[in-house]
């Protein structure tokens, strides 16, 4: 893994369904390195999050559902604390769910700040912050969307989407985000995870 501090497991097909299809092959992955796995998508209830910890995941990361049902988060959070996150996937200041393909019913008036902080206030501890918009462009990252996060809610904010150089993640880290997901970037090699390191150690 070149030094990764968190690998980052999207259950994609799970995500438009509505509950995890690929189980058998994130327990494969998690039993198979040695670094902690999040695991996300179609993870809607509590028996879900369950057999998520089964499989081996550190961290769990709910997203429609948080959206859908606060009381899920709630029970989640009091169940297992710091090991659940939140991702809020954003295109043009709305919410998305169901895998990115639906706005968020309640989206009108859900301002996308207002309800990270509301999150925070019920004890989730880390938010995954997607801009869907260029999430696989290579395109860059959206600085200004994550500083609103980071600026305005006061847990700690993981980047996500469009990140295409050392530079984006260097710019995401002097704006104050705890972290940022890569994958493009890391299938194309753009950069490696250890040129990362690097740079990061050089710009402190």
């Amino acid at each position: 893994m070149e030094g990764a501090g968190l690998l980052h497991v999207v259950d994609l097909d799970g995500a438009k369904l509505g509950n995890p299809v690929n189980s058998k092959i994130i327990s494969e992955i998690c039993s198979a390195v040695k670094i902690p796995v999040e695991v996300s998508g179609g993870i809607r209830d509590s028996l879900s999050i369950a057999d998520a910890f089964k499989m081996g995941a550190s961290l769990v990361q709910l997203g429609s559902a948080a959206v859908k049902d606060l009381g899920i988060v709630k029970e989640a959070v009091a169940k297992h604390s710091s090991a659940i996150t939140v991702a809020l996937d954003i295109r043009e200041g709305n919410i998305y769910v169901d895998g990115w393909r639906k706005k968020a019913e309640n989206s009108v008036g859900l301002d996308p700040i207002n309800f990270a902080i509301e999150l925070a206030d019920i004890g989730v501890q880390r938010l995954m912050v997607t801009d869907i918009s260029r999430d696989g462009a290579l395109e860059g990252v959206n600085l200004d969307l994550m500083a609103n996060f980071v600026e305005q809610v006061e847990i700690p904010v993981i980047a996500s989407g469009g990140v295409s150089s050392i530079e984006d993640i260097l710019s995401l880290s002097q704006i104050g985000c705890e972290g940022v997901v890569v994958g493009k970037a890391l299938y194309e090699k753009i950069f490696s995870i250890s040129d990362v390191k690097v740079a990061l150690k050089n710009a402190n």
